[in-house]
């Protein structure tokens, strides 16, 4: 779940709306409407993380890992680069 929450955090800016307005279109799951909405609850904690991670904040970074258990800046590091490499891997697989 941690993933589609990650995808679908950037539906507002993609399409122009407010993310509850988006939601009550979308049956989804309490959980994910909570860190979609409000970064609430253990996906609304994984999503500041990745935020901040891509702004570079790594203050911010350090803080939000003391919040969440059995995660820390090396499982980070790795989860970053495994997505970087997915992102170019799929980039480099589509048809031109």
């Amino acid at each position: 779940m941690p993933f589609i929450t990650g995808i679908m955090s950037l539906m507002d800016s993609v399409f122009s709306m407010p993310m509850e307005q988006i939601l009550d279109t979308l049956p989804v799951a309490p959980i994910v409407r909570a860190a979609l909405v409000g970064r609430e609850g253990e996906l609304g904690s994984l999503l500041k993380l990745v935020e901040a991670v891509e702004q570079y904040e790594i203050i911010r970074v350090a803080e939000i890992l003391e919040t969440i258990p059995n995660i820390g800046l090396a499982t980070v590091n790795e989860a970053q680069t495994s997505a970087l490499s997915w992102a170019n891997r799929i980039s480099q697989e589509r048809p031109r």
